[in-house]
């Protein structure tokens, strides 16, 4: 950058041969992000590993650097635009403590700047010479590009997209653009609209999962299956801190995990102690919702449910937490939120969850059911904040118990057992908060423990019966 751009200025300068005041200085760089050391001008569609991605973020880095030293701490007249994805290098240099944060006037497109009159220009512009191409004048409506642009929510890529599908020389433009926008999700269909973003989608993921999964760290983790995760939003309502121990991933692991997803998503919430992710765009969504657009990225929600369950369960067993304090949520324990989450959420996440049933014998075995028993007494208002959440949530139980029935007939008995028990628990709760009693008014007592169950698994507890009731 010192040989091709300032000695040759400053030469110039020196020669005073040129009126300053009229020479062009602005200097624009687009696709920073595709800057990756290699002589390939399909670097943005072509999907790189994990190697070949740090090399482009070391050239990528060197460049800023390089415009920071040469230009940006000279006396130089230049103003320079880039225009890039927010790759990690492009993105570490402008967060707060970058090297160019105080240096740069930053406008993040995707969530700050309303591009939506610019896509409507792009597409006015385009389609009339389109127009003039066909013999066509009026061959698509204000209408038209109104639909576009709102369908866009601020994404560029995805009118861009629409554009080039619908210029395809060998196809009518007509009937393409009534394609786009009659067109909706759906596995079973014929054309694809949206094939180019598709590839684009497909070549972002797939870097970040290896990029991720290349960190010796992650070994052992599944990528796609932890996106699919947040992208349910089954998180949404939960601590990051408290989501983190629960799926058993390290500090900032949000941060890791999105570093290189920023062109796709974002993380909500972090300010306020709760994370949830969230996309620029539905087309997203709509991609890694259907097989037949996500191929290898694609990942059922049964499979994330099913994660979701089995991580659940192992939490709740290897928990020290016994019993809750009864103290409002700000003063609580933070291993006692962790358990609440994990108790209210696994009938939900059991109930969608597929091949699981070892999983559930061995959280019978380990005595799970039990520890959950133990844990209810104290902890019902705070795992079941909501009216009839808790009837809610035995009832799923009770479902699952049946139909285990025939598969594991010894661990679906116990599990039975005790969700009889907590139906009954309930049912007396409930009747205690309809007459205003307190809990020193209630006890409740079995044949073997006050309420709670000892271990069922290998004992014969098919006689015991549990005595609930009111002091009067």
């Amino acid at each position: 950058m010192d040989v091709l751009i300032v000695r040759p200025f400053e030469s110039l300068r020196r020669s005073g041969q040129c009126n300053l005041s009229t020479f062009p200085y602005a200097i624009l760089i687009d696709g920073l992000d595709e800057c990756n050391g290699e002589p390939s001008t399909a670097a943005a569609l072509r999907h790189v590993n994990a190697t070949t991605k740090c090399k482009a973020e070391d050239r990528q880095a060197e460049l800023l650097t390089a415009i920071k030293n040469s230009l940006l701490n000279t006396d130089l007249p230049f103003r320079i635009f880039i225009a890039s994805r927010p790759e990690w290098a492009i993105r570490t240099a402008l967060d707060i403590g970058g090297y160019l944060k105080e240096l740069v006037y930053h406008i993040q497109l995707s969530d700050q700047y309303d591009a939506t009159e610019d896509m409507r220009r792009f597409l006015r512009k385009r389609f009339h010479l389109i127009g003039l191409s066909i013999g066509e004048p009026h061959w698509f409506t204000e209408g038209n590009i109104e639909a576009l642009a709102r369908a866009a929510s601020g994404q560029f890529v995805y009118v861009a997209t629409v554009f080039k599908y619908v210029s395809e020389r060998r196809a009518s433009p007509v009937h393409r653009l009534k394609t786009v926008l009659n067109w909706t999700p759906d596995d079973g269909q014929v054309t694809r609209p949206f094939e180019a973003l598709d590839t684009l989608y497909t070549n972002i993921v797939l870097s970040a999962k290896e990029a991720y999964e290349a960190v010796d760290t992650h070994s052992g983790r599944d990528f796609l299956l932890l996106f699919r995760i947040f992208q349910l939003e089954v998180l949404g309502s939960l601590d990051h801190d408290h989501a983190r121990t629960i799926l058993n991933l390290e500090s900032n692991a949000w941060k890791i995990f999105t570093s290189d997803l920023h062109s796709l998503v974002h993380l909500v919430g972090e300010e306020l102690g709760f994370t949830y992710l969230t996309t620029y765009h539905q087309s997203l969504e709509d991609f890694m919702d259907q097989e037949s657009r996500a191929r290898e990225l694609f990942v059922p929600e049964a499979r994330a449910y099913t994660h979701l369950a089995e991580c659940c369960m192992r939490y709740i067993i290897e928990s020290p937490v016994l019993e809750f304090q009864q103290a409002p949520s700000k003063d609580r324990l933070f291993l006692e939120d962790c358990l609440a989450w994990a108790i209210k959420k696994l009938a939900h996440f059991l109930a969608c969850a597929v091949t699981i049933d070892d999983e559930i014998v061995d959280f019978t075995r380990k005595d799970g059911w039990h520890k959950i028993d133990m844990a209810l007494p104290s902890g019902r208002n705070i795992i079941f904040e909501q009216w009839k959440e808790d009837s809610d949530w035995v009832k799923r139980l009770s479902g699952i118990a049946d139909d285990l029935k025939t598969r594991e007939p010894e661990a679906a008995a116990i599990m039975s057992m005790y969700v009889e028990e907590w139906k009954h628990f309930f049912d007396i709760m409930e009747l205690r908060d309809d007459y205003g009693h307190s809990d020193s008014d209630f006890e409740c007592s079995d044949s073997d423990s006050d309420y709670s169950f000892t271990s069922f698994y290998d004992t014969d507890h098919s006689d015991a019966i549990t005595d609930c009731h009111l002091n009067e």
